[in-house]
């Protein structure tokens, strides 16, 4: 009986820790790419430009709809506590830089009025998005 038992734990099998390793490399390749694309914001239509660089750096990205709604991420701030609830969302990411994210329908003076309160917190790197623009 005891050269059985012997027998039959002789070797590891190893296929199950492949199945493992394998599903675990899936799911940590998903996480990846939805952390990735989540962090874009508010869905909507941005202005075209024959230049644009991809964005390699963290952020926290605000938002301009053509009503004048402000978006911060995906919450809507008033101006008036604009640079409160942007202090707030920098602190948590642990980021000093923002993308700028509006509708080619938003009046240039808002853009810069929200730039300027941007600046004012000491945020020093400002990315304006656009989509590229084909020829």
């Amino acid at each position: 009986m005891q050269d059985f038992r012997d027998r039959l734990i002789s070797g590891i099998n190893i296929t199950s820790l492949a199945d493992i390793a394998i599903t675990l490399m899936i799911i940590f390749l998903i996480a990846g790419i939805t952390a990735t694309l989540s962090r874009t914001g508010l869905e909507i239509k941005l202005p075209t430009t024959s230049y644009v660089k991809e964005i390699t750096k963290e952020g926290v990205t605000i938002t301009v709809k053509k009503n004048g709604e402000i978006y911060i991420e995906e919450t809507r701030v008033s101006e008036r506590n604009f640079p409160t609830v942007l202090q707030n969302f920098l602190s948590r990411k642990e980021t000093s830089n923002c993308f700028l994210k509006a509708e080619p329908e938003v009046p240039y003076g808002k853009i810069v009025a929200i730039l300027g309160k941007v600046r004012d917190l000491g945020v020093k790197e400002v990315g304006l998005l656009a989509t590229f623009k084909k020829e």
